[in-house]
């Protein structure tokens, strides 16, 4: 067998060179799992370097659903590791996947959610080694996602016009502390077709949305959700299909999805499933990839 099987078992079962995986989700889906970025064959599981990683990607009937991210390494390390991102790069209604790499501060645009290197977009934007987090997003309603970087450090936004190189465009605005641990989110949360920014404050659990890409807090929607000094991660999306992306969180430990169906504090109508392996290693992506059930 030359590498990992990469096609789907059955609606619940995916399958991998290390065998059946049980997974829960409600509604009718389909899974497939492909290798990307490093695929060497029968070699493939022995090789060591961390930049080798493993997409999982969740089939629903939905505008967006999850999938999972996981390096050989097992390794959610943002100082060092490649990152996923995901996003619709040529305005194809569909959403393929991605890598950041802070080390080197280069982007890896995918044009299809297959094996192989073929027409990945590849340019450089901003400092390499500057711990910045890679976020993507539709800033200007056009339908085309282009790419992001979120300082931790300054707590600056700067948000890409175009997928290529140079700082030409770029909007650069401050939306939080500085140096307080807040992860950044992305999403349309008024359903008018453009993405603003928000953050994600662990610490307390607390959700803080921009109705703008700008800077200060005039209009920001600040809720509760999850646990308070959690390992949770957010991630965001349209679950339902009706153009307004909510929030959610995934809980790396026990591979469970937390989505929910409005940005509020609450557990009303919440979606919890689990998709993956526990204590996996493996980083929530979303999307909509764009592959169809046949319903």
């Amino acid at each position: 067998m030359a590498g990992p099987i990469f096609w789907l078992i059955s609606n619940i079962l995916l399958y991998d060179q290390g065998g059946l995986y049980p997974l829960f989700l409600s509604g009718q889906a389909i899974f497939y799992l492909f290798a990307l970025f490093g695929y060497l064959g029968d070699q493939y599981f022995e090789h060591s370097e961390p930049f080798v990683l493993f997409y999982y990607l969740a089939m629903m009937n939905a505008a967006q659903v999850v999938g999972l991210w996981r390096s050989l390494t097992g390794s959610q390390n943002f100082a060092w590791e490649r990152l996923p991102i995901s996003g619709d790069w040529d305005r194809d209604g569909a959403d393929t996947i991605g890598l950041y790499n802070p080390a080197t501060s280069k982007f890896y645009l995918k044009p299809e959610n297959v094996t192989g290197y073929g027409g990945v977009n590849i340019f450089d934007f901003g400092p390499a080694g500057g711990g910045r987090i890679p976020i993507v997003g539709d800033w200007d309603g056009d339908g085309l996602d282009t790419v992001g970087l979120f300082d931790p450090q300054t707590s600056k936004f700067y948000l890409k016009p175009e997928n290529i190189a140079g700082d030409d465009g770029v909007n650069v605005f401050v939306f939080g502390p500085a140096g307080a641990g807040r992860i950044p989110i992305v999403g349309d949360w008024d359903g008018d077709g453009i993405d603003t920014i928000g953050l994600y404050n662990p610490i307390k659990g607390l959700f803080l949305l921009k109705p703008e890409n700008v800077g200060g807090n005039d209009g920001i929607l600040v809720f509760k959700f999850g646990p308070i000094g959690g390992s949770r991660l957010p991630i965001t999306g349209d679950w339902d299909g009706d153009g307004s992306d909510t929030i959610g969180l995934f809980d790396p430990v026990t591979s469970r999805f937390y989505l929910k169906p409005k940005n509020n504090g609450g557990r009303d109508g919440l979606l919890i499933f689990k998709y993956g392996l526990p204590d996996g290693g493996r980083i929530p992506i979303t999307g909509k990839w764009g592959i169809s059930t046949g319903d």
